[in-house]
């Protein structure tokens, strides 16, 4: 198909209301069209308990769609390494703007369908010109059709609650519904996660609760410990209902390591972990050993979690003729060490704003997405096995020929550099 630009108003369905689904629905409400969220779990989301990084596409995002005017992030300055004495080495000079899933969350609620929270008790109210918005909670979408004599799709929807099945009609239906995406294995079946090897014990640790050398050590950088098939980070985010006081904010704790043994499939939210997996991890902690800021902090979590670390690479992006789309993490799961996911649903939002309201060319739109995709997994599968320290001459070299590709092919065709370093 070529365009999908309508000097009408759209009638949008997207399936999923987390990041992703919630800066499409932002971007596409303030373009003037009607939008209806459908997440499956319920309103009162769990804390997600976990540091989320802002890229420069999150940041040009919010600059265009953001109206709270509350500050919710925390610049951190460099990246340092941390070696087995404790000792700080210059790992990269970059800053980081850095916040809390849950802050970013209920901002993009905010900024959708003016939710009220905690994190944001005065959330902006709606704008002449903008589209109708509403986020269904509870709804387990059960199939996307196309309808019979009518250009639009159907979406038939379970209430989980009621178990009442209703049907959604819609001009575009667009799949924001992370790794597990029902559109994505409607339409591709075979295209599914793969483990990457390793998981991520993850909990984030009060300031008050470690001893001030521990909080100096990380009060202003991304942090990190690297030993061979394992790696650590810590560094500070916004603390309970999104305080940047310090004191009060907390420090997010994650630790990437190669599974031997017992294999986790799944991943295990906070609250889920039993106590004497947990127990036996501090344990591997103390005998490995990490570093004794890193050991302070993670002697300290009460409520850790585990994140199963998988891969997954769609090879399309539009369906059904251009009226069903996929994005996020749906369409390109990438590895959590280049902190990339809000950054990357950033990207397909404001690429996709700008084809439906310019009329641009859906196929260039697919084409480039893929692209995006393509490169930043094969950044993120370099720098996990680079932390892990897996790295071989010849993946080293293949990384820094996509970096030089992506260059000249940026300067030959006059376009943005698509692969991101921050």
């Amino acid at each position: 198909m070529g365009s999908l630009h309508s000097p009408t108003t759209l009638e949008v369905v997207i399936i999923g209301g987390s990041i992703s689904g919630l800066m499409c629905g932002i971007a596409l409400k303030h373009a003037g069209h009607n939008i209806q969220i459908l997440e499956q779990d319920q309103d009162v989301r769990q804390s997600h308990m976990a540091g989320i990084c802002l890229g420069r596409d999150v940041q040009r995002f919010l600059q265009l769609h953001d109206r709270v005017s509350h500050p919710f992030t925390i610049n951190s300055n460099k990246i340092l390494l941390l070696n087995q004495n404790a000792e700080k080495l210059l790992l990269v000079n970059v800053q980081r703007v850095v916040s809390s899933w849950d802050a970013l969350y209920y901002r993009l609620r905010a900024n959708f369908d003016a939710y009220r929270s905690t994190y944001y008790q005065n959330p902006p109210v709606a704008r002449a010109g903008y589209g109708k918005a509403v986020y269904s909670s509870g709804k387990m979408v059960l199939n996307i059709q196309n309808m019979k004599n009518d250009a639009r799709m159907e979406v038939t929807v379970k209430d989980t609650a009621t178990k009442k099945i209703t049907r959604v009609h819609a001009d575009i239906v667009i799949g924001a519904d992370g790794p597990n995406s029902f559109v994505r294995r409607k339409y591709l079946p075979s295209c599914s996660r793969k483990y990457a090897g390793y998981i991520v014990w993850r909990g984030v640790v009060a300031e008050s609760e470690v001893s001030p050398k521990t909080l100096e050590t990380f009060s202003k950088n991304v942090t990190v410990f690297m030993k061979s098939r394992q790696h650590c980070l810590v560094y500070v985010i916004p603390g309970p209902h999104g305080s940047l006081q310090p004191g009060q904010r907390y420090l997010n704790f994650a630790l990437a390591d190669a599974e031997t043994g017992h294999r986790h499939r799944n991943t295990v939210p906070s609250g889920r972990v039993r106590e004497d997996v947990w127990i036996k991890q501090l344990q591997n902690a103390i005998e490995t050993p990490l570093p004794p800021p890193f050991l302070d902090v993670i002697s300290q979590i009460r409520i850790p979690f585990i994140q199963v670390i998988t891969e997954v690479s769609s090879p399309r992006v539009m369906f059904e003729e251009g009226k069903v789309l996929l994005i996020g993490d749906g369409l390109s799961l990438i590895r959590p060490h280049t902190a990339f996911s809000a950054s990357q649903a950033a990207f397909h939002t404001l690429t996709l704003a700008d084809c439906l309201a310019q009329g641009l060319d859906m196929l260039e739109w697919e084409k480039t997405v893929l692209r995006f995709g393509y490169l930043h997994n094969v950044q993120s599968w370099w720098f996990g096995n680079f932390y892990q320290g897996n790295i071989t001459c010849i993946s080293a070299l293949c990384y820094w020929f996509l970096c030089i590709a992506d260059v000249i092919g940026s300067w030959w065709t006059n376009r943005e550099r698509l692969l991101r370093t921050t």
